[in-house]
């Protein structure tokens, strides 16, 4: 099996993911699975935050938000209505 079923993440020959999902069993490790949701959860609200921070202190900053992840396609006005 190359990715896990429960969180989609590359196995890379491990028994056990990170998940808590276990290869040989079949199971999931609630407790683990908990952990890890949390801890995705957190990662992802620390970006948000990263987002929302850039656009309360550099509203001109456009080369900011495209590093930031924003699509880089977008014209500098369309990037500035997203981050404002």
């Amino acid at each position: 099996m190359k990715f896990c079923p429960n969180c989609g993440a590359i196995l890379e020959g491990k028994l056990k993911c990170d998940c808590g999902y276990d290869t040989l069993t079949g199971e999931v490790d609630e407790n683990t699975y908990t952990d890890f949701k949390n801890k995705e959860k957190s990662l992802y609200e620390q970006s948000c935050d990263n987002i929302s921070l850039m656009s309360k202190t550099n509203l001109n900053n456009i080369v900011g938000a495209k590093m930031m992840g924003i699509n880089s396609n977008l014209s500098d006005e369309e990037i500035l209505n997203q981050i404002t």
